[in-house]
């Protein structure tokens, strides 16, 4: 016997619960972000005729917009993080070390487009910063110089100059054979250096 099609109000019940849910909250962050990219003010209606799922299965993930809009975010800055586990490990130099952050930005852009050109949108009050902008200044402040102290940023200002470039250069511009990661790196380095 054959299982019968999913379809609206019915599930595969082969699937736990748990995947289930994880599932949907997956499909509506997808849903969010491609929205985000087309409309800067979408609706819940907008992004659950994307993601095909109920207004109530919508609430059971998120409070409000502005909760899917912060998953979405999370989301983009949780890839650029796997993507720095990766690359800085291998850096040994400040030079190394400050072009891996733009590679990975450019990494976790390849594998989830949607999700990070969304999350570069700007969404956020002044003041406050969204998480993906808060990954990049932590990371460019390890590379700049790992803290010996919890809480030290070393040369703010630079750090979040270099951030808030990162997020405002188009991701294709940090892929090979572009050289902006190297220049960007020799710039900061440079600045950086004690005369």
């Amino acid at each position: 016997m054959t299982p019968r099609p999913v379809g609206p109000g019915r599930y595969d019940r082969r699937v736990t619960p748990a995947e289930r849910l994880l599932a949907q909250r997956n499909a509506l962050r997808d849903a969010t972000a491609r929205t985000l990219l087309e409309c800067p003010r979408p609706s819940v209606r907008e992004i659950l005729s994307r993601s095909g799922l109920s207004r109530a299965t919508f609430y059971t993930h998120y409070a409000d917009l502005s909760a899917a809009r912060a998953d979405v975010g999370r989301a983009a800055a949780a890839a650029v993080e796997r993507a720095l586990a990766v690359l800085l490990p291998s850096a040994s130099s400040l030079p190394d070390r400050l072009r891996a952050v733009p590679l990975a930005l450019a990494a976790a852009h390849r594998a989830v487009p949607a999700l990070l050109a969304a999350a570069r949108l700007p969404s956020h009050p002044a003041g406050n910063p969204s998480p993906l902008s808060e990954t990049l200044t932590a990371a460019l402040s390890h590379c700049v110089a790992p803290p010996t102290h919890p809480g030290d940023t070393p040369a703010p200002a630079l750090v979040e100059a270099l951030s808030q470039t990162l997020l405002a250069v188009p991701p294709d511009l940090l892929l090979p054979p572009s050289d902006l990661p190297t220049r960007l790196a020799e710039a900061a380095t440079t600045l950086l250096t004690p005369l």
